[in-house]
């Protein structure tokens, strides 16, 4: 049986879910510290992680309730 190889943008979604996830975490605090430490190219390329992220939520959502949708 193969195996299926992780792509990096898997392995990095991972690593990014592993510390968000914990839920004591305070997404405000880290929110701030990532606007004031990290260079504003990381800064951009972190909102664009955030939005492609959304897009794709919604497209999801919009499926999932075609699918629901009775002819």
């Amino acid at each position: 049986m193969r195996r299926r190889i992780t792509t990096d943008e898997e392995k990095i979604v991972n690593a990014i879910t592993k510390l968000i996830g914990h839920l004591t975490i305070d997404l405000d605090r880290v929110g701030i510290y990532l606007a004031r430490i990290a260079p504003t190219v990381i800064y951009n390329r972190f909102m664009m992680i955030a939005e492609a992220a959304q897009a794709e939520k919604e497209e999801e959502l919009t499926n999932e309730r075609q699918d629901t949708i009775y002819y």
